[in-house]
């Protein structure tokens, strides 16, 4: 069944998805692609001071009723969409800046890993994505629109977390600009967290004007796996998307025809990313003491998770070393003290 977008976006005054349509089958057995980021973004912790930098209009109350319609629809459907996120103004800043990335050719191929059974191990490939990418933080002085959305949905989070006490919410990447430059580009379906890596939330901003899916394509279509419904969110201009960034929202881009754009963060539960800090670890230790040795190498199955390691977390994890890794990973094509 198809899920309306209207039937999914915030209501002030509580969380209604009305009535559904049947006119769209999900397909069983579509392929399924596990989503990995550019190792060129950080970890970087959620802001805690939210008076600063944050325009005036963005007022307590605008972050308890946004936080509350998040928290109501991930609880009951697994996402939420907010239309009219930031306003005109500020989004408008935030497209001139995602643009003049894409203009000054400062994105790159976005990448996947296809996890394939056991014995088969993983391969990259570019032919499940077609969008160019690049990396943004909070505080990059010629990306100040871009930082202040990255804040102000920090804000929003803060303010979720006591509502979900099963998970701590401390961190998020860095802000992932991606554009599908048209053509058909697309992202097929995928799971943006299929094995663990931390990834609890996945925060999709959209950029695109006076968008039609029937003329431009570019519908990102949701699949939840705790219903039958399938999710059709058109990626027009101020929208922001929320969903649960693991293997309960398979979801895919259609092709697009025009250039689209759209920024995304990722935020990570704690414990999880712990854990897959301490997988990675072992992984390392195993590959390097089979390097040593050719002839049982040939059984290693290659990780090329989201998560990089540097060498002062491993000899913290394994005890050779009492210095404190924290919760920062290293940056694995450029010299940072995080990643992801």
């Amino acid at each position: 069944m198809k899920l309306k977008e209207q039937e999914i976006v915030e209501d002030m005054s509580k969380c209604n998805l009305g009535k559904r349509n049947n006119n769209h089958v999900v397909k069983p057995g579509s392929p399924v692609v596990n989503s990995k980021q550019s190792s060129g973004s950080d970890i970087q912790q959620i802001s805690c001071s939210l008076s600063e930098n944050i325009p005036t209009q963005f007022t307590d109350k605008w972050f308890d009723e946004k936080a509350n319609i998040v928290s109501q629809c991930l609880r009951i459907y697994g996402l939420a969409v907010m239309n009219k996120f930031l306003g005109a103004e500020l989004g408008n800043k935030i497209l001139e800046e995602a643009k003049s990335l894409h203009d000054r050719q400062l994105m790159t191929d976005g990448r996947t890993v296809e996890v394939r059974a056991p014995d088969h191990g993983t391969r990259s490939t570019a032919r499940f994505r077609s969008d160019i990418i690049s990396w943004v933080g909070d505080s990059e002085p010629e990306y100040p629109g871009i930082g202040t959305m990255m804040r102000l949905i920090d804000g929003i989070m803060q303010r979720i977390q006591p509502k979900f006490m099963e998970y701590e919410i401390r961190d998020r990447t860095k802000a992932m600009v991606a554009c599908y430059p048209g053509g058909g580009s697309q992202y097929v379906k995928h799971v943006d967290n299929p094995l663990k890596d931390g990834r609890l939330l996945t925060c999709i901003y959209y950029l695109n004007k006076d968008w039609d899916c029937e003329k431009h394509g570019g519908m990102l279509k949701i699949y939840p796996t705790n219903n039958k419904n399938v999710a059709c969110i058109e990626p027009v201009m101020d929208r922001l998307i929320i969903f649960w960034s693991d293997r309960r929202n398979p979801h895919e881009v259609l092709p697009s025809h025009q250039p689209r754009y759209a920024v995304t963060t990722w935020y990570f539960d704690a414990a999880e990313r712990k854990e897959a800090q301490r997988r990675k670890v072992e992984e390392l230790t195993r590959s390097q003491q089979l390097s040593r040795n050719p002839a049982s190498s040939q059984s290693v199955v290659a990780d090329d998770s989201i998560l990089t390691i540097s060498q002062s977390e491993i000899d913290a994890v394994s005890g050779s070393s009492q210095s404190n890794a924290g919760s920062k990973l290293s940056n694995q094509s450029e010299v940072r003290s995080n990643a992801s």
